[in-house]
This record gives structure tokens, sequence and C-alpha cells, in this order.
């Protein structure tokens, strides 16, 4: 997936391998708290390591957002990092293979939970 990113001219600028803890899970996906999904996600993204990048770049959230792909990796376009390795629908849950930020507002508050400034 690093290599997609990276065929695709996103640079990145930190990257680092992790297991996410409960609370930062929480705080990442904040928004979605209450919804049905919500602590099935928790757990899928708590349950191995994670490789967490922070990117750079002109219109890099908007950039980032074509290469991986939507949400649904059946709806995804061929060649999107979403489409060649999500897992797609599995108990009512989409799970996907990358999460990236949906405005540059969210990937500051991300970074902050995950990268020291």
């Amino acid at each position: 997936m690093l290599q997609d990113l990276l065929d695709n001219g996103i640079e990145i600028l930190r990257i680092k391998v992790k297991k996410m803890s409960l609370e930062e899970a929480e705080k990442l996906y904040e928004m979605h708290k209450g919804k049905d999904f919500y602590e099935a996600l928790l757990k899928y993204v708590t349950s191995d390591k994670v490789v967490l990048m922070k990117a750079y770049g002109k219109n890099i959230v908007k950039r980032v957002r074509e290469v991986i792909g939507a949400t649904d990796p059946s709806k995804a376009k061929e060649g999107t990092i979403r489409r060649k390795y999500g897992i797609g629908l599995k108990d009512g849950i989409i799970y996907n293979a990358i999460h990236a930020a949906d405005s540059i507002e969210n990937a500051e508050r991300e970074a902050k939970i995950f990268f020291e400034y």
C-alpha cells in the first residue's frame, strides 16, 4: 500500500508502525460514537499493528483520497488501495485496508493523536 501512495506522487513526511490503543482509536473515530458500527470499528483497528503515515503536499487530502478510493471497497475504482486490499462488507460492517482524513482540519487533528510535533 505504501508503494501505491508513492507511485502516485504522495510524499510521506512521517511513518511509524504501532498497535493503536483503544484511547487513540476512540479519539480517531470520535465522530462515529453511537453509530451501530462504532464498537466493531474500534475492535478492528486495535486488533493488530497499523502503519501510520503523515503525508504532505499541494491538495494532499484530495490526492490521497483519490489513490485510496471509496470507503466501500466494492464501490472503489479499479486500481485504488481500497479496491485492491479492502475486505468489504462482513457481518454488516465495511472493513477496508486504509483510513485517510477527509479534510485538512481532520488530518491535523489525527496527526496530533499519533505524532508529536
